[in-house]
């Protein structure tokens, strides 16, 4: 084996290492249990990856989001006149059990992530993701046929 054929190897190695298409990088969730069942039971229906139900959540919800974050993170009335700058306020919670996961992806999607909920100005990444999915598996949910599910 001559040596350039060695060194080729160890390109194609180092490449493969750092490919930018790579679904390397992790963007962790933490959703409400009610979330996270009907999470479970659409990926189980539809047998969609949990990235591409991600990304369907987010590209559904993105006209709504930022009044679908402002719902969940606000206390102070939409329409008050604010006079100061404020930290982020956190989020709403109510007394519900949460599960956390990671969903793997590039990091040029992880990128688009980042840039959006900046964006949006939410409080978090966390509050701009679970407001996504909630909003998309509510719509999914509601747009099931109960006539559909009747003839079966």
């Amino acid at each position: 084996m001559a040596t350039d054929d060695v060194g080729a190897a160890d390109t194609s190695k180092d490449e493969r290492a750092v490919k930018p298409g790579r679904a390397d990088k992790g963007v962790q969730v933490t959703l409400e249990q009610p979330v996270m069942d009907m999470l479970t039971e659409y990926k189980a229906r539809t047998e969609m990856s949990h990235p591409n139900i991600l990304f369907d959540a987010l590209e559904f919800s993105y006209d709504e989001l930022p009044s679908l974050i402002k719902d969940r993170a606000t206390r102070l009335e939409p329409d008050r006149k604010k006079l100061f700058e404020r930290p982020s306020s956190p989020a709403k919670h109510e007394d519900v059990a949460t599960e956390t996961f990671v969903v793997r992806m590039t990091q040029a999607n992880k990128d688009v992530i980042e840039d959006m909920w900046k964006q949006l100005e939410a409080p978090s990444r966390t509050a701009m993701l679970a407001a996504a999915y909630k909003h998309y598996l509510t719509a999914m949910t509601k747009t099931d046929d109960p006539e559909r599910k009747r003839s079966k």
